[in-house]
């Protein structure tokens, strides 16, 4: 399947924009090989490094165990989304610019979290509250036992939100990031390991969010290596302490919501609107956000020049 992109690829390249091979540079090839093969290799590492917990519990738990470890680790599908977007926007936009100085890479890279930041952390207190309700709703009351484990899972949006492999991409340290994937593997290892055998399906979800976060701990202190910042200016951390204190205003709608016998599916409905149309409201008060309703767009006033 992927030889037959690559055929398509070229072939798209060659009629549309006339690419021969007598055009490629051998030299070019070998600076992208440099690049590309760490990081896909790092990315192979990676991968295995976040799954070892499921290795273990499906070796060491039952069938009905490792199905309610699945559903615990729900991801929230927006989230993802905008992570995968601004980041793709952003990434081309630090590499060219890294020679033009260190601060302008760092105020980009500060407004990516900025952005994650406004989205995530409103959903993580969101979900954090609501996730019994949530969890039964989709998958009813054989899962309860998911409920502890999704709230672990959540957690490493914290960590996610950070950005931090970044910088390290846009300044082409990819081995780096290569050897940061394979140290956290083969201590995540025997971390899982021992979490799982003394805590089952709530030790996999801590042990992935150990291993999670330790990996982007690492990326983050090379970042600031590479940036040459001090630990206060390293996150944008007013940023992040007012979008936090912000997003925890809503939350006694939420208990509130609790207190009247709704069923699950009104309740969610009728928390998501309180809890969310507060935010909204507060946010663009506080001009985090600037909804143009004539323009059906919103804008992010903290974060101009991202894109």
């Amino acid at each position: 399947f992927v030889l037959i992109k690559v055929i398509f690829l070229f072939l798209y390249l060659t009629i549309n924009y006339g690419m021969k091979f007598s055009l490629i540079s051998i030299k070019d090839l070998k600076e992208q090989f440099k690049y590309a093969l760490p990081m896909g290799m790092g990315k192979i590492i990676g991968t295995i490094g976040k799954k070892i917990d499921k290795f273990i519990l499906a070796s060491l738990l039952i069938s009905s165990d490792y199905a309610i470890y699945s559903v615990a680790n729900f991801k929230l599908p927006f989230v993802q989304l905008i992570y995968t977007s601004i980041g793709s926007v952003a990434l081309p936009k630090l590499s060219k610019i890294r020679d033009n100085g260190i601060e302008e890479i760092r105020q980009i890279w500060h407004k990516m979290i900025v952005t994650y930041t406004l989205i995530t952390i409103p959903f993580l207190i969101y979900f954090e509250l609501v996730a019994k309700e949530f969890i039964l709703f989709l998958y009813t009351e054989k899962y309860i036992e998911s409920i502890t484990p999704f709230r672990f899972f959540l957690l490493i949006m914290l960590f996610q939100m950070l950005s931090y492999g970044t910088i390290l991409k846009a300044y082409a340290k990819t081995r780096f990031i290569f050897k940061s994937n394979l140290i956290v593997m083969v201590i995540g290892f025997p971390i899982s390991l021992s979490l799982i055998k003394m805590m089952g399906t709530v030790g996999g979800a801590i042990s992935a969010l150990i291993i999670f976060g330790l990996n982007a701990i690492i990326q983050v202190y090379k970042t600031k290596q590479i940036l040459k910042l001090k630990l206060s200016d390293l996150l944008p951390w007013e940023q992040l302490m007012k979008i936090s204190i912000i997003s925890l205003i809503p939350v006694p709608l939420i208990f509130l919501a609790i207190k009247f016998s709704f069923n699950r599916f009104l309740f969610l409905v009728v928390t998501t609107l309180l809890y969310f149309l507060s935010i909204l409201i507060i946010f663009t008060k506080m001009k985090m956000i600037d909804i143009n309703i004539k323009k059906k767009k919103i804008n992010f006033p903290l974060v101009e020049g991202l894109y």
